[in-house]
């Protein structure tokens, strides 16, 4: 098969601080393929939705993500749900 060389990815989590523990806005993320050798440069897949997140004792955070991937012909599901979970190490 194709020899996958190079991807980008890069994403956006613009929101709205309601109070020390909890946040909400919106995401969005995208994969893409962008060389191979042997095949196109494809988007994988582009995640648009929203996010809500609670951080606790100021390290400590959860965020919960759902929302629609708008790349079509995509190998991934038409909706997503990412569940992102902070523990600093160290001081």
């Amino acid at each position: 098969g194709p020899v996958t060389s190079d991807y980008l990815l890069y994403w956006i989590y613009p929101g709205f601080r309601f109070s020390k523990v909890f946040s909400a806005g919106f995401q969005a993320e995208s994969f893409q393929l962008t060389r191979t050798d042997g095949g196109d440069p494809a988007t994988l897949y582009t995640w648009v939705g929203g996010y809500l997140k609670a951080t606790v004792m100021e390290r400590y955070s959860l965020r919960f993500s759902a929302g629609r991937n708008f790349t079509e012909d995509s190998d991934y599901s038409r909706e997503y749900y990412k569940m992102n979970l902070v523990i600093p190490l160290g001081n």
